[in-house]
């Protein structure tokens, strides 16, 4: 009996130290490793999403970058960017019929599946567009519609053949395209950018926010900064602004993410440069981003929920949902590309009184 009372003494101490000790409020005690999550049957993101690891940040400025690699280097997708299909000519562009502005309709000439992602622009036609969708064309696909939207409002006249604006648009349009945002908001969202970087243009064109002088040369700068990136084994990354996550890509390919890299970076770069917000001397006092921020947003990768979209081209296309949202483009037993960002919170607004009441 007493050898019993003994031990359970010495269980209760043990748990009341254990309670003492919780690693969530004990500073420099390492909180537990999140367990793996199970992959959402159908998607393969969460999947990769746990097999990346964090490499080593690069920061410029504000924004810090946190690259993600794959254990070994492998290459086997062989797809085209939509810059290079036009380079090589293997690419057309035309408008639809007289003209719609959310559509565009698009060949592939190549011997290889042409991506077209979210928020790259086209220039030219009866106005600039922006790419609403990740696209996967097949080879030698003959005309497909593509869903757009308009960025340049002020403009509904022939200027010559389509080309690429080798622009992406900076993460919030992204993240709208994605998420199916009225054309009315990219307009606004589109003229909010151009007003706080203080560029004119008469048609409202967003390409010009890229082709100011000054917005280029700071583009450039960041990234020639982060010129360890891309490494041999990088597929995507998680970019922070201050201690706020701006969004995430992940791509199956480290050689489609070396090809669109520099679109990538200024990308993130002008969602950086671009708002321009007041002056706020707490800012310059916070200390960097951790690397646990980026394992976080993986984790909710993981955990997200996944709704199953048509496509206009090759493979499924799906729409994240959950603690964070944007969507994920697979094929050939991967991921091809997906656009990640920390979901929107929606204020509802409180229901009114009734002043009878």
């Amino acid at each position: 009996m007493k050898l019993f009372l003994a031990v359970l003494m010495m269980a209760v101490a043990a748990s009341g130290a254990y309670l003492e000790t919780d690693p969530a409020k004990s500073p420099g005690v390492s909180a537990p490793p999140v367990p793996p999550v199970r992959p959402v049957p159908g998607s393969m993101l969460p999947a990769l999403a746990q097999r990346v690891t964090i490499g080593v940040p690069q920061r410029w400025s504000h924004l810090t970058f946190y690259p993600l690699e794959l254990p070994s280097r492998h290459s086997t997708m062989g797809i085209l960017t939509l810059d290079q299909a036009l380079q090589r000519d293997q690419l057309a562009i035309r408008e639809v019929g007289d003209g719609q502005v959310s559509r565009l309709a698009v060949r592939n000439d190549a011997a290889l599946p042409v991506l077209l992602m979210a928020g790259e622009l086209i220039l030219g036609g009866k106005q600039n567009r922006m790419v609403r969708d990740d696209v996967l064309l097949p080879r030698q696909s003959g005309w497909t519609d593509v869903t757009v939207y308009c960025g340049e409002e002020h403009r509904w006249r022939e200027t010559g053949g389509f080309r690429s604006g080798q622009t992406l648009s900076a993460p919030a349009l992204r993240q709208m395209a994605t998420g199916g945002a009225t054309q009315d908001r990219i307009w606004s969202t589109i003229g909010e950018q151009l007003d706080a970087a203080r560029v004119e243009t008469p048609t409202a064109s967003y390409q010009q926010l890229f082709e100011s002088p000054e917005l280029q040369r700071r583009l450039d700068a960041c990234v020639a900064a982060v010129r360890p990136l891309p490494g041999p084994r990088t597929v995507g990354c998680i970019v922070v602004r201050h201690r706020r996550i701006l969004g995430g890509d992940l791509f199956g390919d480290p050689d489609l993410f070396a090809a669109l890299w520099p679109k990538l970076c200024r990308s993130y770069a002008a969602e950086g440069i671009a708002p321009r917000p007041p002056i706020d001397l707490y800012r310059k006092h916070l200390p960097p981003p951790e690397k646990g921020m980026a394992q976080r947003f993986l984790v909710d990768i993981a955990r997200a929920r996944f709704i199953r979209r048509g496509t206009a081209g090759i493979g499924k296309l799906w729409k994240v949902h959950g603690a964070v949202e944007g969507s994920s483009l697979e094929h050939f037993g991967g991921v091809v590309h997906a656009g990640v960002f920390p979901a929107r919170i929606t204020i509802q607004p409180m229901p009114r009184l009734n002043s009878e009441e």
